[in-house]
């Protein structure tokens, strides 16, 4: 058994944060970078213990998967190890994939009780091989995240019998910071940019220990796409534990798999909270070593814990869409696009690693989700005569009969050619859309221009498309053009138009808009979550229930009654409560 501690540091910890950018309209604003309360470098300890001559043949039943088709064979176990305390294990090894399952239990020090076994995959991660990074690199397997622990039982199953060349297993313990109690807690004269959506807490904050890290220049490549990725172990895992656990994952990396730095370019914790991986600034295309041969145009980003049975929190999908959605901005990359990853697959922008190896990473219950992450909707509307929801979103729509079931059979459908007579500026990125009730009549509007239908079968009306300007008495200039979005509301029989921040209502339109418009949605539509103040995407109000919907981004909320706030449990996840946009 060794056991030694990484060096202390010894260069100063040079952080590049994007903070002093100037703001760049059409951007997202950037997210705070957050410098914990007192943060220091923590020198982690790792023991490593040598496996060969330690796994002894034993009788046991097999507890690991089935492997190449064949059930195990042959099974070794070391029994009980007694250990110096530690929080995260993992196996190293040197060569070829393993063809054996890898199960490890642990002693928890408190109680003295055994965990369950954990099967420890070949991870798939490691730097691009034409990358220097990759010299000398060694295999490995996930990190289980086991709280703190005093010894280990391992296993191996095979169907060979034949063990990983130089097998080892990694146990570590991350230490201790000041700062680790304290990861809300920003220090006077912390640096901030703009109104942040969300906070990346910094390497320092988690307590990186420079020194450990290849000081050369990091390698930059492009950031095409996106991997999400989960760690195994622990979901339950306290707050002041995360730092320790990055710091775990970090040494992991460097010391055991003989990476330059920690694999990922970002984390994110069950509590939605998201930290800095990789050395070499938030908004650079730094190159990790997440899901080797895409390395250089992806950034990874990977969720503490595991995620196979198990859902994700809303909080976790909340970071993970926003922190995508602010990388794709700096990078000029689509949510919901595809992209070809040179002389690799084609895969949507936003994938799980699994899409990119062979591995169940980021686990089933995540990965089915990641859908949700790129789902928006531009326009939405009830269309009265049917009774039926319409959502469209870039050049395609639904229809929808049963909220909660899901789209109709043979949607989605294109715009182009379903609605005659639209013009081909509106077939693309509709803005809004609404059904007056006074009148029956469905309202497309697109930039500066507006369309009316009396009747889909017949086509737009006559004279259509108008010019939104002077067509809406009173209408304030910044409302002329790209429009956010509209509504019909039943209880009032009134017409809304939201732009930014702001919205208006008409009581009867050839009068003009209502006395003290535009109001501030802030503060006029009771509960509304701050990221829906600005920017609604679309609404709706279902004529059958009198409900109204808002929809932003990824998410959407539903009022019964305004007065009263928005209904309990939301907002929700439009994907899959309605239904996934774009169809991928």
């Amino acid at each position: 058994m060794e056991s030694f501690q990484a060096p202390s540091i010894t260069r100063r910890a040079a952080l590049r944060m994007a903070v002093a950018l100037p703001a760049i309209p059409g951007l997202l604003a950037l997210p705070t970078i957050q410098q914990g309360a007192l943060p220091r470098p923590v020198r982690a300890r790792v023991i490593r213990i040598r496996l060969d001559t330690r796994l002894s043949p034993t009788a046991y039943s097999p507890l690991g998967r089935t492997l190449d088709g064949q059930r195990p064979r042959f099974n070794r176990a070391t029994g009980a190890i007694g250990t110096d305390n530690f929080r995260v294990a993992a196996f190293t090894w040197n060569g070829a994939p393993s063809r054996s399952a890898l199960l490890i239990r642990t002693r928890d020090k408190q109680h003295g009780d055994w965990s369950e076994w954990y099967e420890l995959h070949d991870d798939q991660h490691g730097p691009d091989m034409e990358r220097s990074e990759a010299r000398g690199i060694r295999r490995g397997t996930d990190i289980a995240i086991v709280g703190e622990s005093d010894a280990v039982d391992v296993r191996l199953e095979s169907v060979d019998d034949e063990l990983p060349t130089d097998l080892y297993l990694e146990l570590i313990d991350p230490g201790e910071s000041p700062a680790d109690g304290t990861i809300d807690t920003f220090l006077p004269g912390s640096a901030a940019a703009s109104t942040p959506d969300f906070t990346i807490r910094t390497r320092a904050q988690w307590g990186a220990d420079e020194s450990i890290r290849d000081q050369s220049e990091p390698d930059y490549g492009s950031v095409r796409g996106a991997f999400v990725h989960h760690t195994a172990g622990s979901n339950t895992y306290a707050a002041a534990d995360v730092p320790g656990i990055i710091r775990a994952i970090y040494t992991y990396h460097v010391t055991g798999r003989g990476w330059r730095d920690i694999g990922y370019n970002f984390l994110v914790d069950r509590f939605g909270l998201v930290w800095e991986g990789r050395y070499g600034g938030v908004s650079a295309a730094v190159v990790g070593a997440h899901v080797a041969g895409y390395n250089s145009y992806s950034t990874g980003a990977s969720v503490l814990g595991t995620y196979t049975s198990k859902a994700p929190e809303p909080a976790v999908l909340t970071a993970l869409q926003q922190l995508i959605a602010w990388k794709f901005d700096r990078h000029g990359v689509s949510m919901s696009g595809t992209v070809a990853y040179p002389g690799l697959a084609t895969l949507p922008t936003i994938s799980g690693h699994r899409d990119g190896g062979s591995t169940e990473c980021p686990g089933t219950q995540l990965y089915v989700r990641l859908g949700a992450l790129s789902t928006r909707i531009d326009a939405a509307l009830w269309r009265t005569s049917v009774g039926k929801v319409y959502l469209f979103s870039g050049n395609s729509y639904v229809r929808v009969s049963r909220i909660g079931s899901g789209a109709d059979a043979f949607y989605p459908k294109a715009i182009a050619g379903n609605w005659p007579g639209l013009p081909s500026t509106f077939q693309q990125g509709i803005d809004a859309a609404f059904v007056r009730e006074s009148n029956g009549k469905i309202y497309f509007f697109k930039g500066s221009q507006y369309i009316r239908y009396s009747s889909v079968a017949r086509g737009i009306d006559a004279g259509y498309p108008r010019p939104i300007t002077g067509n809406w008495p009173g209408l304030p200039d910044s409302f002329n053009r790209g429009i956010d979005a509209a509504l019909w509301r039943k209880s009032y029989g009134k017409i809304y138009f939201f732009k930014g921040s702001q919205y208006i209502r008409y009581s009867s339109v050839a009068r003009g808009i209502d006395a003290g418009y535009p109001r501030p949605i802030t503060g006029n539509w009771p509960g509304l979550p701050d990221s829906f103040n600005q920017g609604i995407d679309a609404a709706l109000t279902r004529r059958d229930t009198g409900q109204i919907y808002f929809f932003k981004g990824s998410q959407y909320i539903r009022y019964s009654s305004v007065a009263r706030g928005i209904d309990p449990t939301y907002p929700r996840w439009i994907d899959p409560n309605w239904t996934q946009f774009p169809f991928q």
